[in-house]
């Protein structure tokens, strides 16, 4: 059996930094979320696209509707980007950063 302890230095030190690598990540979504005040709408847009990323191809019975879901909520995300802002390109900007972080997000 694998024991994580620091009787075994190696494995120790392995699973260590990776869950201090996963601690950063998190500190780092935190802070983006922060940084670009994110909306509660555009928080729920950017769940449920999160959600159906994740999602088995192979376990899904009508790939078509689900992939038109998901364009749903793109489109969604984009809309209530659009409602915020009247500048096109800040549109672009802000839907590029939100899905930017969606990103950085996928295992």
């Amino acid at each position: 059996p694998c024991h994580l302890s620091p009787s075994h230095p190696a494995r120790y030190r392995m699973h260590k930094s990776r869950m201090y690598s996963q601690c950063i990540r998190m500190r780092h979504l935190s802070q983006e979320f922060g940084w670009l005040q994110i909306t509660p709408q555009e928080f729920l847009c950017m769940k449920a696209l999160l959600f159906f990323s994740i999602i088995p191809v192979d376990g899904l019975k009508n790939q078509k509707l689900f992939d038109e879901l998901r364009m749903n909520y793109i489109k969604e995300l984009d809309r209530i980007i659009a409602c915020k802002r009247k500048n096109p390109t800040s549109c672009s900007r802000r839907f590029y950063q939100l899905t930017k972080v969606l990103d950085s997000v996928h295992p």
